[in-house]
């Protein structure tokens, strides 16, 4: 038996569900994006004394447990769980965790994250789950919890926030069978080293927002099957060194010596940056693969360089600058593996270049494209574009809309931004096979959208913003069928809620901000007006405005 209440706002359940003698699965939590700091945070229910009568669950997400340490006991009565998410840990309620986790026996997964990002206090396991393969510590860690080395069948560990003096390498390096490794702020030092024969399995390394962090070594025999290593928001770090040799993120291209692997920057020293919008699927819900595939704000790049096109085993890139010139455009023509790929800076003049690499790159899959300052963007040349593409990201003006796009009959994703085109886009993307989202931001620069019947068949995400002249949005009957999220922000002169949108029965969601006086009474008077985003559960029909800032 499952109750699954993910992407609610249930924040509490009635005694009467521990009825449900038969319950295995209790899914309650919802994913909000917090702009100040821009992060993901994750709201559970509030656990209830009884929690523990529930013997037969195996799967437990979120539980806030701050409301005191009962709650933290009878958890313990769980012996069948083996995925659970905690939420809300009291520094003093840790020992009484821990005692209640050494008997889960069957535990795979396991997330906690302490009261307000304080101390996570978490260190007294003497005999954790043997079978426990991902870990998600979120919190203060003001002692590196030894045990972990213990977990022979650990895969994955996510270290969030942790600012400990300890490193963590310490105790991580000769886990057996650790391959995905993820340190967000998670150790206070100024270097990190990983040592000759550490860390033998680990596939994927991923260091983000170390405050302190200045230098980090990969000595001779370290990481040999390393494939990925992602590098975000470490301020201080300027350098890797691998096997005595360094690697400067000042430098055009950064070779690492491992063969096919690549090499994600954001964040650094780089005076180039991206703009994208917010992620706004729920992280838990993704593979390690998707959550990899989000985009994050403020992405930065590094110059491409010539040479570029002699990496022909590359399979994703980004973000990559070719503001220097056409022949680094031309070289990632040879690119042909390459899957995923990221591209900024590119001039007016390279656009023709551009689209005869492109068409080399049959294998790829997602394709993001913005222009030198967001001026002209001149990609309408392509004849045969990548026929698996997924995913199209278009940053810039478009003096014509580029009608190969139509062509593309896998493309589930398209973002425009900042197009201003005179020509209506929907008339090249209406008729799209498989499009589930489409995000326009400032991609017409007309005073009336219409989508048309039969029209735009499988969308299931919608937003519009920043469009200046935009007055009137018409949804005809039979276009849409399957929208189930709508979002309006920005858009100045519209005055008026999409004609024809209330007769679309699977929409749920209805989020805008930022939105003329008239637009947001004419929803409900009695809405508080000011720069907030607002909900409208447009299922139910409650036509109220919930600030989710």
């Amino acid at each position: 038996m499952t109750l699954d209440l993910k992407g609610t706002n249930v924040r509490e359940l009635p005694s009467e569900i521990f009825k449900l003698q038969r319950l295995r699965y209790l899914l309650v939590y919802k994913s909000e994006f917090i702009s100040e700091p821009p992060i993901f945070k994750v709201f559970g229910f509030y656990g209830l004394v009884g929690i523990g009568s529930l013997v037969n669950l195996q799967e437990l997400f979120f539980i806030d447990v701050n409301q005191g340490g009962v709650v933290v006991k009878e958890m313990g009565r769980l012996s069948k769980l083996r995925r659970v998410g905690i939420l809300g840990l009291r520094r003093e309620d840790g020992p009484e965790l821990c005692s209640s986790i050494e008997k889960m026996r069957n535990l795979r997964w396991l997330s906690v994250e302490s009261l307000e990002e304080k101390v996570l206090d978490v260190q007294y396991l003497s005999s954790p789950p043997p079978l426990l393969q991902t870990i998600e510590l979120i919190g203060k860690l003001e002692k590196f919890p030894n045990w972990i080395s213990l977990l022979h069948n650990l895969k994955k560990i996510l270290l969030m926030g942790c600012t400990s003096r300890e490193d963590p390498l310490e105790v991580l390096q000769a886990l057996p069978n650790l391959t995905e490794l993820k340190l967000n702020g998670a150790y206070d030092g100024d270097e990190l080293c990983f040592r000759a024969g550490g860390f033998q399995t680990l596939k994927i390394l991923h260091l983000s927002k170390f405050k302190r962090l200045n230098l980090v070594r990969v000595e001779e025999g370290a990481m040999p099957h390393l494939e990925e290593l992602n590098i975000f928001e470490c301020k201080m770090l300027e350098k890797v060194r691998f096997l005595q040799q360094d690697f400067s993120f000042r430098q055009p291209i950064i070779r690492l010596p491992y063969k096919d692997m690549y090499l994600r920057c954001r964040n650094f020293k780089i005076p180039t940056a991206r703009k994208v919008l917010e992620p706004e699927e729920d992280k838990y819900k993704k593979t390690s693969k998707e959550y990899r595939e989000a985009s994050e704000p403020n992405d930065l790049g590094f110059y491409g360089q010539v040479g570029i096109g002699s990496l022909v085993n590359l399979q994703e890139l980004f973000f990559i600058e070719v503001n220097e010139g056409g022949v680094v455009v031309k070289e990632l023509g040879r690119l042909s593996k390459l899957r995923r790929v990221g591209i900024s800076g590119l001039r007016r003049e390279d656009g023709p270049e551009l689209c005869s690499s492109i068409e080399k790159m049959r294998n790829l899959r997602w394709l993001s494209v913005e222009s030198l300052e967001k001026k002209v963007l001149d990609v309408q040349y392509l004849s045969s574009p990548p026929p698996l593409l997924q995913r199209i990201e278009l940053i810039g003006k478009l003096e014509k809309f580029p009608k190969w796009i139509s062509l593309l009959h896998n493309l589930k994703k398209i973002y425009l931004e900042g197009c201003t085109s005179r020509e209506d886009p929907l008339e090249v993307l209406q008729a799209l096979p498989n499009l589930k989202e489409l995000k326009l931001d400032g991609a017409y620069d007309g005073d009336e959208l219409c989508f048309k019947t039969g029209g735009f068949q499988t969308l299931n995400i919608l937003s519009l913003s920043k469009f200046e002249r935009l007055k009137l949005v018409r949804v005809e009957e039979g276009a849409m069928p399957h929208l189930e999220k709508l979002t309006i922000t920005e858009c100045k002169m519209l005055e008026k809620v999409p004609l024809g949108i209330e007769c679309h029965a699977n929409l749920k969601f209805f989020y805008f901000k930022d939105m003329p006086n008239e637009f947001m009474t004419a929803l409900n008077p009695s809405i508080q007006l000011g720069h907030y985003w607002r909900l409208v559960n447009w299922r139910d029909r409650h036509l109220k405005g919930h600030s989710v800032e």
